[in-house]
Formats: structure tokens, sequence, C-alpha cells
């Protein structure tokens, strides 16, 4: 973007260099004669002639002007200056009498603008012009009456590289000096456009004709937020019946931006690429199943249509469950018979059957008693039971059913048994371990009477033997017991143990060890950039698969390869590069930091001016001073301060030219010198200075009166000078003059006078003017006729821009 100071810049020197001048078919009369003048010189200039592009002449005459149609077509426009230089053919169309009035007028007040108050007035056979008057004439009316001219606007797009847009605007009407604002710029404004920031608010009509603004725009963008829903609508079907079960909607939005002026749309985000529906849980009406109890989460995009989910329902199976809980009373009786008392408790449910899935779905259990009552057991035969009662108990559904035992006393026999084991323990090659058990059972028979006492038996055998074994090896691995012989256990004998191990075996595995090396690159922009270097180190472990015992190897070595610090443009680092390293078992990790600095840069610059000293016949003295400035850049190493890179000597500002000083022209006088010459210096050019001084005429005879000198135009103040850059290194010129401030000089340069000239002034010598005669005076205003026609034919208009004027006796010559 254009900054508010480059902007200005770019308008102000813009707007000189393009002249635009409305003859493209001239008519006769001082216009012809400047054209003339151009192509053929001011001495044999023709007011009936121009040439072609073929070299042959071509016949001029009056034609009656015709009304030009100005509009907002690009083929409309006039040339710029750019596009009359380039060409060497003057062509030939109608333009509106308005137009050529305002060329002539401009070449009029041209001409008399280089014609000095004391000058007598130039009498002329061209025929008049419309409005009045003939060129050079002190009552051409074109000296009297504002000339209205049109301003053309152009809009350029700053966001298209300042390209002008077709869409410009032509302001009819104006005059010079007036002024056109930037508020009444933007009633003009194309729809769709805006004013960038940092212009100049108003700028001033110069009555050049088609003058032309650059106004720089943008285009106007609106960003908003477009939605799109998409729908998820879940039915369940009841038969012939459908209803909704649920109705979902996600929103997809993406964010767009619109150019107001192209009319076109251009997309910042995208739809998101994808929503979910939410899953569903699906609940069925009473009595129905759904052949989907839940509806999955639905994933769209921005494209989809309306989901629709069709879900089935079908009446439920209903069966009935029973579940019976029995309790058994056994009565033991002191005979040895058994009797049995059976109580019952029966359950019922619905068992509701899912006809999709065939899950069951139970309901509550219901039963007309929950409980089994109580049981009373009397004495037989005089003998008492252990029990006399079996309590009442609340049973549940699920309950298992039981068995109540009542025992009258009895003798009872039971057999007791005894367990008598050998285990063999095998410690495995792996360190795992595998027992081997080997069991004998002694058994015998105990009584106990009614009385209480108890009676033992003999125990079923004496001893009993266990079997012998042998280990067998194992992967080549021995065990330390080839055998183990058979033995005699009797019941009194306790469990004992006898342990076998097997040679060891031994696992081999590979270690791993890393060893990083970080070296962090500090950049000039404040970024660190890590590089990584890894070395990785193995080295063999056996492992002893019995006891767990490791023995290790040797690691194995590597190395750090050497790096070298990449470089970054204008610096060097503090570390050109990082050696090569070994790596062991002992090595540790590596940490490196490498910060760049910055080269030095020094600028030196040299100035070399040239000083044109004019002594005007009053005596009074103008310098103009013309500078050149040179710099050059020497870069060094910001450690050690070797130089690194110098430039050559170049030119700070312009093209490095002593611009052409013409000399004013003075009546009555003659300059020493009739021009200093353009000259470019070079860095080893001394300073020039070149004095010109003036000499007086010899007087005429037979002088004609003088007439009545005529108000010169009102000047109009110069641009605010731009301050250039600062040089790294200003050196002084030599006795530098301060240029005049806008406002308090004499007035602006004109730019289409030759530099140095003051404009009309009075010598304060009435009877000098009294003496010159006709001949001097139509001199001057054939001198100035030429200059006006270099104008007109000049591509850019030459601005002594570097030129310092400075008139220490201003006022007094005034």
């Amino acid at each position: 973007m254009l900054s508010k100071k480059n902007i200005q810049m770019m308008i102000r020197k813009g707007q000189p260099q393009k002249q635009r001048f409305g003859l493209r078919k001239l008519s006769i009369g001082v216009a012809s004669v400047l054209l003339g003048l151009t192509f053929i010189g001011a001495s044999s200039a023709s007011a009936d002639e121009t040439v072609n592009q073929e070299g042959q002449a071509v016949q001029t005459e009056l034609a009656t002007p015709q009304p030009v149609e100005i509009t907002g077509s690009e083929s409309a426009r006039q040339p710029d200056n750019d596009e009359v230089a380039s060409s060497s053919t003057a062509e030939a169309t109608p333009v509106s009498s308005e137009a050529t009035s305002q060329v002539v007028a401009d070449s009029a007040g041209a001409v008399q603008d280089q014609t000095p108050p004391s000058a007598q007035p130039v009498t002329s056979t061209a025929p008049e012009i419309s409005g009045g008057g003939t060129v050079g004439s002190a009552s051409d009316p074109a000296s009297d009456i504002p000339q209205q001219n049109g301003v053309e606007i152009k809009f350029q797009d700053q966001d298209d590289h300042g390209n002008v847009l077709p869409d410009y605007v032509y302001i009819p009407g104006k005059k010079p000096g007036d002024k056109i604002t930037m508020d009444e710029i933007i009633k003009h404004l194309p729809a769709g456009l805006e004013i960038v920031e940092g212009q100049p608010q108003e700028f001033e009509v110069t009555g050049e004709p088609y003058q032309s603004i650059p106004i720089y725009v943008r285009h106007i963008i609106e960003e908003k937020t477009e939605s799109k829903d998409v729908e998820q609508i879940i039915y369940g079907h009841y038969g012939t019946n459908k209803e909704i079960l649920n109705h979902q909607v996600v929103t997809f939005t993406r964010v767009v931006r619109y150019d107001k002026y192209t009319k076109q749309m251009v997309v910042v985000q995208e739809w998101q690429p994808s929503l979910t529906f939410q899953d569903y849980t699906v609940v069925p009406k009473d009595g129905f199943s759904a052949n989907h109890s839940v509806i999955k989460e639905t994933t769209v995009d921005s494209n989809s249509g309306t989901v629709k989910i069709d879900v089935l329902m079908k009446k439920n199976i209903v069966n009935t469950e029973t579940d019976t809980v029995t309790r058994t009373i056994i009565l033991y009786l002191p005979d040895g018979t058994t009797r049995e008392i059976v109580q019952t408790v029966k359950f019922t449910r619905d068992v509701i059957t899912n006809p999709w899935t065939n899950e069951a779905t139970y309901g509550e259990w219901t039963t007309d008693k929950d409980s089994f009552d109580s049981y009373q057991a009397g004495e037989i035969d005089g003998i008492a039971p252990d029990r006399t009662e079996i309590s009442q108990v609340t049973v549940k559904p699920g309950t298992n059913s039981w068995v109540e035992e009542i025992k009258y006393p009895q003798n009872e026999v039971t057999t007791e048994t005894r367990d008598v084991t050998r285990t063999i323990k095998l410690i495995l090659p792996d360190g795992s371990i595998k027992y081997v058990r080997q069991t004998v059972t002694f058994t015998r028979q105990v009584t106990k009477k009614a009385n209480g006492e108890i009676v033992y038996g003999e125990w079923d055998q004496p001893g009993k033997m266990f079997d012998d074994y042998y280990p067998a090896e194992i992967d080549g691995k021995k065990p330390d017991k080839t055998y183990i012989p058979r033995e005699v256990a009797n019941p009194d004998t306790k469990d004992y143990e006898v342990e076998v191990r097997y040679e060891a075996a031994y696992s081999t595995a590979t270690e791993e060890k890393t060893v990083n090396r970080v070296i962090h690159l500090h950049h000039p922009n404040g970024t660190v950039e890590t590089v990584n270097h890894t070395v990785t180190l193995t080295r063999e472990v056996k492992t002893n698969l019995q006891t767990g015992e490791k023995e290790y190897g040797e690691w194995s070595t590597g190395q750090f390869a050497e790096f070298v610090v990449p470089t970054v443009e204008g610096h060097v680092p503090d570390i050109e590069k990082i050696e090569l390293m070994e790596v062991n078992g002992t090595t540790e990790d590596q940490l490196h930091h490498v910060n760049y600095l910055a080269h030095q840069v020094d600028a030196d610059t040299k100035t070399v001016n040239r000083l044109i000293q004019v002594t005007m016949p009053d005596g009074t003295v103008k310098t103009i001073t013309q500078t050149v400035t040179f710099v050059k850049h020497t870069t060094k190493h910001p450690v050690n301060g070797e130089i690194i890179s110098e430039t050559e000597w170049q030119v700070v500002d312009g093209d490095g030219t002593w611009a052409e000083f013409i000399p004013e022209k003075v009546d009555g006088y003659t300059p020493s010198q009739e021009k200093v010459e353009a000259v470019t210096p070079n860095v080893n050019t001394g300073n020039v200075l070149v004095e010109i001084s003036y000499k007086q005429n010899e007087k005429p005879t037979d002088p004609v009166g003088p007439s009545e000198p005529t108000e010169p135009d009102t000047p109009v103040d110069p641009d605010k000078p731009i301050t250039p850059d600062k040089p790294d290194n200003p050196t002084e010129p030599d006795k530098p003059v301060s240029p005049g401030q806008p406002g308090t000089s004499d007035g602006p340069v004109d730019s289409d006078k030759p530099a140095g000239s003051d404009g009309p002034t009075s010598s304060g010598n009435s009877d000098q003017q009294g003496n010159e005669n006709s001949a001097s005076a139509t001199t001057n205003a054939a001198n100035a006729a030429a200059t006006a026609t270099v104008q007109l034919t000049s591509a850019t208009t030459v601005e002594q821009a570097d030129v310092k004027e400075v008139d220490n006796n201003a006022k007094k010559a005034n």
C-alpha cells in the first residue's frame, strides 16, 4: 500500500509529466504559426502546412468547429504527451470551438508571459479566432476572460497494482485556480469503490487542456456468512400408519467475500466438510417393538438432501413363566429309615419377547403365597429328634430349593481318609518350575454310638508305594537327578518334596542406547532452528533364566559428523562449524548454541556542486546552486572488520546531472553566456563556479514611445518543497544557499520558462525603454513564440527541480 507521502509525490510528479494537447485538426492562426515553428524553425514558420508521416505536405484549412462529445470511454480521451512525443505525424481531426479557443488562448498567454511590459504590442495579420482578439494583442479577450476547462478524474485501482479503471470521470466547466475537492470527486465515484486514505483533499485546476487527476481507490469488500440446513426425519411405521418419531436439523455455514465493484464473490471459508446428527433412541408405543432400538449418528455434507429413515414396529409376543421353590424336610428315624415332607411355593410372570431380536423382557413375579409353613417334629417312641422345629421361611423368585434334615439319635458310621503326597519339584532350564505330585490314600471306618462313644477301625493297608520317576532332558539340558526311586509310605508319613534342578538356560538380547547432539541456530529474526543429530549404540546382554543374573557386553561406537553452520545473508555465525566427534558408551548428550552477528554496513557520501552566479544589470547577484550527491556502501565483517563487499559510487537522487541553465532575458542587455550546458559530473569532479554578467546593448535610433504596460498574471503558489532524505554521512556543501520559501519569494518558477528566469520585471529606466524600437519588440515576440512552440512539442515539461535560486534583492527589483 502506498503511504500518504508517496501518493502525494506520485500525484504531484505525475501531473506536470502528463500534458494533453487538444489540436487534433488545427485551425489557421497563431496555433498554426506555433506548430509550424515547431517543425520547420522559428525563422521559416509556415501557417498553412503540417508534415505527415510520409514527409508530404498536408493542406490545412479553416474548419467549421464541431462539438466533441466527451464520454467515459477510453477511446474518447486525447493522447497524452508521451503519445504525442512518440509520433512524428499531426492527425487532422475536427475539434470544438471551445477547445480551439483554449489552445490559442493558452498559446497567446504563453507569448504574453514571455513579453516584458515595456515591449511594443505585436501587430499580427492572423485572422481573428473565436472570442475576438488576435495573438499578442493587448485587447485579446483570452487574457481578460477566465478560460473554461475540463478536468479528467482517473481512478487508479490499488487492488490491481495501480492500473487505471475504465470508469473515469470528466468534470467540465472549471477555470484556472478553481479547486476540486475530494468530496466533489466522491460524488462521481463508481459504485463499489472507496477512496484510499492519505491523498490530498483538494486539487487545483491548472488551466492545462485535459488536465488529469489520478485518484487511488480500492474495492469495497463485504464479508458475510451463508448458511444451509440439512434435515433428518425418522418415521415410525405401525402397520399402515406412519408417525414422525424424531426431527433433527444441522446447519452448514461458509464465509464469503463479495467485491461490490466487480460483483465477484470469493469463498474465504468453505462449508464444513461434514456435520453429524445425534444418536436417537427409539421409544415405541406400549406393546410394540422397533426393528432398530437406536438410530446411530448420521454424517452429512453441505450437498446432502433431507435424510429420511423408516423404523418398522411389530406387536410383542407375550408368554407366562413359572418358578417353583421347594423345601424338603427329611426325617432320619431311629430305625435308620427316612421320611420326606415336601413344601412348595409357585411364582408366575409375563415374558414379553421382541419379535425382531427375540430378546425377552420379563414382568414382575406374582404368587398367592410366598412362604413355607413352620414344621414341628415330635418324639418317636420316646426318642427326641435333634431339631424340634423347622421355622417359617419367606422365599423369592429365583430362590434355590433346599433340604432340611431332622435326625433322631442312632449309631453313626463314617469313613475317614488320609492322603500322603511326595512332590517332585523340577527347576527347568528357563527358570520356570514344574511340579509332579504323587499321592497315596489310606481309609478306615469310624463308628459313633448313640451314647457318644467313637470307635475307629483299622487302616485299609499298612503301607503303600510311590512310583519311581525318571526326569527327562529338556532341549539338551540335563537334570541333576536322573532317577527318583520307588518309596513306601504309611498312614503316619508326612508329605515331603524332592527337588530336581536342570542346567540353566540363557537368553541373549541387544540393548540400545541413544546419544543426542542438539544444535540451536539463533536466527537474526528471533526464531530458533533446532538441528538434531543422533547416534544409536548397542551391546549384547545375556540373562540366566533361572537366577535372573545378567552379563553385559561392550557398547558399540559411532560418531557425530562434522556440521557446517549454514550462512544467513547479511550475517555471520559465531561458530562456523562443529567438529566431528567420536561417540562411545560413556558419551553424554551434547548441546550447542549458534548465534548470528549482523554485517556492519557503512555509508559514505560525497557532494559535488556547481554554483552559477548571475550579476544583474542593477548590480544584484543571483546564485543558483546545482548539487549532485553520491553514496557508496561498504559491508564489513562484524568481528574482524574485514571488508566483505563494497558498492560503486551511486547518485542519491535524480539523474545525477547539473541541468542546463539559460540566463533570463533583460531588455537592453546581453548576458556574457547564452546558456550553461547540462553536465553529468562524477564522484571525482570538483566543485565548479560559473559567473555570468550582463552588457548593455547599444541604444537604437528613432525610439518609439512605450505602450502602457499590462498587469502580469497572478502567479500560482508553488508546491511545497519535498524534504529529501538525509544521507547517512552528510557533507557540508560549499557555501550552501537556502531556497526561497513558498509565499515569501517573488513568485513560483514557471515550468514553461527557462530555469532561473524571474518573469516580467521593470528595469526602472523609462528613457531606456523608450529607446527600444519595434524591431526589438518583434524579436522578443518571436523568441517568446519559439519558446511556446518548444513547450507544445516536448514530451514532458523540463523542470529545473534541482536548481535553487536566491534573489537577494527581490523586493528592491519589484
